[in-house]
């Protein structure tokens, strides 16, 4: 997912959470939050928690050679 730190990002997440086929392989943003653990560079808006699956996956830049995964949803 291209973009998950912001409040449209992380709405993105929470829809596709429990998703029964759809797994989130991959994070993307900007140079600043790159590198970081997705807890680390996102702050978390809602009331529902932060799910697992994220918390933890390391940020990758939004260059196009850094993204494997064959299907992107962009935030």
């Amino acid at each position: 997912m291209l973009g998950p730190n912001g409040a449209v990002g992380q709405t993105l997440i929470r829809l596709l959470a429990d998703h029964p086929w759809c797994r989130r392989a991959e994070l993307a943003a900007s140079e600043r939050s790159a590198g970081k653990s997705y807890v680390e560079a996102t702050k978390w808006v809602g009331n529902s928690d932060m799910p697992e699956t994220v918390r933890d996956m390391i940020v990758r830049t939004c260059e196009p050679a850094d993204i494997t995964s064959p299907l992107v949803f962009s935030a």
